[in-house]
């Protein structure tokens, strides 16, 4: 029969914590390098104001204008650049994506609609024979 133990010497059996441990050299080597990255990361992002696409203005990326090397022209009218417009948006077929679970699920959210709005409409019969 197992011998029972009182607490003192269960307590026996585990290694002694309670003294307090000074780290070893490599981890406090590595808590140094974390401090010193904590100090230079900071340093490394510039401290002026942010250049925000909003403030440009004419001349405030280059100093000259900028002309291409060369001219072009279009060669259609208004009313001819409109009718290519329209033929091409009309060639471009239509894509609709079917899916039968996406039916039956708003077929039946249309039918919970409409029995809502139906009961709704009783109940208001009813009250209006009851007062009238």
């Amino acid at each position: 029969m197992a011998k029972k133990k009182n607490f003192k010497e269960l307590l026996h059996g585990f290694p002694d914590k309670t003294k307090l441990e000074l780290p070893s050299r490599e981890s406090a080597l590595r808590m140094s390098y974390f401090f010193v990255l904590i100090i230079i990361i900071p340093l490394l992002f510039p401290s002026g104001r942010s250049f925000k696409y909003t403030d440009l203005t004419i001349y405030s990326v280059v100093n000259k204008k900028v002309i291409a090397p060369f001219t072009f022209s279009v060669l259609k009218t208004d009313e001819e650049l409109a009718a290519d417009r329209e033929k091409a948006e009309k060639e471009v077929p239509y894509f609709f994506d079917y899916d039968e679970q996406t039916e039956k699920r708003e077929i039946e959210r249309i039918k919970n609609f409409k029995f809502l709005f139906d009961s709704l409409a009783m109940d208001l019969n009813k009250s209006a024979k009851r007062a009238g």
